[in-house]
């Protein structure tokens, strides 16, 4: 490592009060298609089947401001939004975005509340098959998608984030800034792709004849007689500023979270030019390695931040693994009551195990590899980079190696 300097000594000491704690314990444990045994986590009711089983609880006083600020940075109109016991949905152009807004909750003697989205992306999918386990894999390999998932015939993009209640209001301006550029993202993206990867899912036998993009209007309102003024945002506002240099103001200072993470306990290795950094280490048994990344170009929207947590599975699992394993792992995230930021997907790296060419960039080559990991990845464009953001995303990688190793082996000795 003569070419990056190195911090820490390996595991946290003590913890900083920005690392989220932990969430309960794992039990029971069972079997998954993967065939591996994964543990699944004590679900809070409030956060459980936010899709399925309908809203949840009004939201107070704080969660309507929370609400309210989401909406003026969509520019929802009223005309072409549904308003919700728990959130909204409103059509930007023709497909269907819930926001739903679930707690107050506790986390360690701190309280917040989860803001969650899901966009329509391509309906009649039946069922889930090879082919769609393929599609999901690749849809999280770039980073510029949110959480891809199937819900009953739908295919869906989602994502969730925590706002803590004793957060200042510039820092719950910043993770909705941030939160809603997603959202808009998931939007645009999946009005974009929807009718290729639809087509991909009618063709080779692929087995779904009825598969289309998942096209609405508002119910009462009908389609909009003029374009939303963010419908070309992605060419517009992301793509542009993701060909410009990031602004001072706006670009994480990876030395002080360099200092800060050294200053919490972790090993942390950091380039020379100061463009990334790096935290390797294992748990039970599991060796994982959290890197954010300010160099590297996104193919689809430029410059902006990559951040990766790479997971490489032991034996006993690598065998047993197949593309089941990282949803599995995308639902227990999505139903879990830890305080996460889930902006991204997770993606299964195998020598044996690929999948079919990528809808969104059909000509990307894909690397050899010779191990079997998992990868958990998420990129912020430039236009979304706010102050706060590089080391909120590193902590919750952080958690997230914890989560998800409990998760994959429940049977470790403490």
């Amino acid at each position: 490592m003569d070419d990056e300097h190195v911090g820490g000594t390996g595991e946290p000491h003590g913890r900083d009060p920005r690392v989220p704690v932990q969430g309960p314990g794992v039990d029971p444990v069972y079997e998954t298609g993967t065939r591996l045994r994964v543990a699944r986590p004590t679900i809070d009711p409030e956060l459980a089947g936010r899709e399925a089983d309908g809203p949840t609880a009004a939201p107070d006083s704080a969660g309507t401001r929370i609400l309210q600020t989401t909406r003026e940075l969509l520019d929802c109109e009223d005309a072409y939004t549904i308003s919700h016991e728990d959130g909204f949905t409103w059509w930007l152009e023709r497909r269907a975005q819930r926001f739903s807004l679930s707690g107050p909750h506790e986390d360690g003697g701190r309280r917040f509340r989860t803001l969650s989205f899901t966009t329509d992306f391509v309906a009649g999918v039946s069922r889930r098959t090879a082919a769609v386990d393929s599609l999901i894999e690749l849809l999280h390999r770039g980073g510029e998608m949110t959480n891809a998932a199937l819900v009953g015939d739908k295919l869906v993009q989602r994502g969730r984030i925590a706002i803590y209640e004793d957060s200042s209001d510039e820092e719950v301006e910043n993770r909705l800034k941030m939160f809603t550029h997603r959202a808009i993202l998931a939007n645009l993206i999946c009005g974009a792709h929807g009718p290729r990867v639809a087509v991909g899912l009618t063709a080779d036998g692929a087995g779904f004849p009825n598969v289309t993009a998942d096209d609405t209007v508002h119910p009462t309102t009908g389609p909009r007689r003029h374009p939303h003024p963010l419908h070309d945002a992605l060419d517009r506002i992301f793509v542009a500023r993701g060909n410009e240099p990031l602004p001072g103001p706006c670009r994480p200072d990876l030395v002080e979270c360099f200092v800060d993470l050294v200053k919490a306990g972790y090993k942390v290795f950091i380039k020379p030019d100061m463009s990334e950094y790096f935290l390797p280490g294992t748990q039970r048994g599991i060796e994982y390695r959290v890197s954010l990344d300010l160099s590297e170009r996104n193919a689809m929207l430029g410059g902006g931040m990559f951040v990766r947590l790479t997971l490489t599975l032991p034996k006993t699992i690598a065998e047993k693994a197949d593309f089941t394993l990282p949803q599995l792992l995308n639902d227990l995230e999505w139903d879990s009551p830890d305080p996460l930021m889930q902006c991204g997907g997770w993606a299964l790296l195998a020598p044996d195990l690929q999948p079919g060419p990528n809808p969104l960039r059909p000509t990307d080559e894909l690397l050899p590899l010779d191990k079997t990991s998992l990868l958990y990845g998420a990129f912020f464009p430039n236009a979304s980079m706010t102050a706060g953001l590089a080391m909120d995303a590193t902590l919750d990688a952080l958690a997230r190696v914890g989560r998800t190793v409990r998760w994959l082996q429940p049977d470790w000795p403490n």
